[in-house]
């Protein structure tokens, strides 16, 4: 696949935007322009700009990861620069479609969420209480746009450890590249 990119070494730059486009446009899944690309005979090398844009995405970086991995094919700076800047104005939407095509394996996505923190004072058969509860909505969505709202209950146990999974959570992304 390197070698269809190497192959268009000579290509204008416009012409190595255009195929960028045409990877993005298939990683979001419009597949309109599959056919047109097919119809050109560039198929290849827009699977090779696919397989960039993917690595590219696994980064922390993408943005620098497309313009070192386009050098590596052998696609001169300028050209690659241009192909860059292609991607850095459609990274909102390779990124949303990241999130799409995740979801689509786990299942729900955390989109929102809101707390409010209640403290019981007293009941019919005790007065003097105080016992706080967190009660937490979170808003999930399924990818397809339908929302759905978890209402959870955590005393302070509960919300102690939730804390502690969360910081932990916390720990771990930042310790990994995404």
């Amino acid at each position: 696949m390197i070698q269809d990119v190497l192959s268009l070494s000579d290509a204008s730059g416009n012409h190595h935007e255009i195929l960028m486009n045409s990877a993005i446009d298939l990683f979001c899944q419009n597949t309109s322009r599959r056919d047109e690309v097919a119809v050109n005979g560039e198929l290849a090398a827009v699977e090779a700009y696919g397989m960039f844009v993917r690595r590219a995405m696994q980064t922390g970086n993408p943005e620098k990861e497309i313009v070192a991995l386009l050098k590596d094919a052998g696609v001169q700076d300028s050209r690659a620069q241009a192909a860059s800047s292609a991607f850095s104005k459609r990274l909102p939407e390779l990124r949303k479609a990241c999130i799409l095509q995740s979801s689509q394996l786990s299942g729900k996505y955390l989109v929102d969420f809101d707390w409010r923190l209640n403290l019981s004072l007293e009941s019919n058969c005790f007065s003097g209480l105080r016992i706080p509860h967190l009660q937490v909505i979170l808003f999930l969505s399924d990818g397809a746009g339908q929302l759905e709202e978890v209402v959870m209950e955590l005393d302070e146990t509960e919300f102690e450890l939730l804390l502690s999974s969360i910081g932990k959570l916390n720990q771990a992304c930042n310790n990994m590249a995404i």
